[in-house]
């Protein structure tokens, strides 16, 4: 599902949002734009005292000028500084040039999971649950991280897992990037300013509803996720941003009946359904009613891969990058006549 901003960005509030930022400024030489979403943009920059990359994301304009948006970062970037781990982008710290401000994360290649979804989705049921894999190892990262004094959430979350901030690097890792940055668009929210956005949303109903989110709100995105992936839509979808997130707070729209696509091949349907069930206990509209802890996610995908017989998880997505498909792995159920003759 590709969403086309260029009409958008085209509006007078949003182009005048860009950063113009010179080719050369600080420490920092500007080599490509790789990204633009709701409320920042996104570079490849090279610093000029280590000579190595970095991932430069610039705020809007219209942000930096919000009266508080300073402390906002000063917030943010306490929070960010607490969370290490293997799968978890690193991150540098923020600055400003001029009125702009900005966050410097580490750079890498990598290709990100809504690029994928929108050049080779849907997927194989299987390479979702692949995927899915690597995603509860990173969450487990994220929700083990030590609370430090400067964080403002007591409990250690993303918040912010969408298709846009899941990297994956071309020997099959997955990252996440961009943890807590949806408070960055709710303070811009709070404060009326309109911002280009996804029909899309995978927030959690109890995040709509009562701005609160604990790790089942993490559990409901990676259901989302894992539901895109493998539909290439998502449920709840109304005509924009807003219409989207009242679907979700009053369920409206939400009933996977039908919603999986149909495929020639019996197996894959079997496949799908199973899959789909695991998914159902991910994105219950009732946070009580959602698979509670990623442990048991991790089960219950490990089970759905019993009969699989795939090697290393991430040699499997990297051979899938490489290839641009996606070849299943099962073990061949015998016929009545194999059954029949022994074989």
């Amino acid at each position: 599902m590709r969403i086309d901003y260029n009409e958008l960005y085209s509006r007078p509030q949003y182009a005048n949002d860009d950063p113009r930022l010179p080719e050369t400024f600080q420490k920092y030489r500007i080599e490509q734009k790789i990204g633009e979403g709701a409320v920042s943009f996104v570079y490849r920059v090279r610093r000029l005292d280590t000579g190595k990359p970095v991932r430069l994301k610039v705020l809007r304009k219209r942000i930096c000028r919000l009266a508080g948006i300073r402390e906002k970062i000063i917030q943010l970037d306490r929070e960010l500084q607490a969370y290490r781990g293997e799968n978890i982008l690193p991150y540098h710290g923020s600055g400003g040039h001029d009125d702009n401000l900005f966050l410097e994360f580490d750079y890498i290649e990598a290709i990100s999971l809504r690029k994928l979804i929108d050049r080779d989705g849907p997927f194989h049921p299987d390479l979702v649950a692949l995927i899915a894999l690597g995603l509860v190892a990173v969450l487990q990262q994220i929700h083990g991280t030590r609370p430090s004094p400067g964080m403002g959430n007591i409990i250690p979350l993303h918040r912010n897992l969408t298709p846009e901030n899941v990297l994956i690097t071309p020997a099959g890792q997955i990252v996440l990037t961009d943890i807590d940055m949806v408070e960055i668009a709710d303070f811009a929210e709070k404060h009326r300013l309109q911002l280009p956005y996804s029909p899309l949303c995978y927030r959690s109903p109890e995040q709509l509803l009562r701005d609160y989110a604990d790790r089942r709100s993490d559990i409901f995105s990676l259901g989302m996720l894992m539901l895109e992936m493998t539909c290439r839509r998502l449920p709840w979808v109304g005509m924009n941003n807003y219409h989207t997130r009242q679907n979700i707070r009053e369920n409206k729209g939400g009933k996977l009946k039908g919603f999986y696509p149909k495929s020639e091949s019996g197996e894959r349907n079997l496949l799908t359904r199973q899959l789909g069930k695991i998914i159902a206990g991910l994105i219950s509209h009732n946070p009580n009613k959602r698979i509670q802890e990623t442990v048991d996610i991790e089960d219950l995908l490990a089970g759905y891969l019993a009969t699989a017989k795939y090697r290393d998880q991430s040699q499997e997505i990297a051979e899938f990058l490489s290839r641009r498909g996606f070849n299943p792995q099962r073990e061949r159920q015998r016929g009545f006549l194999e059954r029949l003759m022994g074989k």
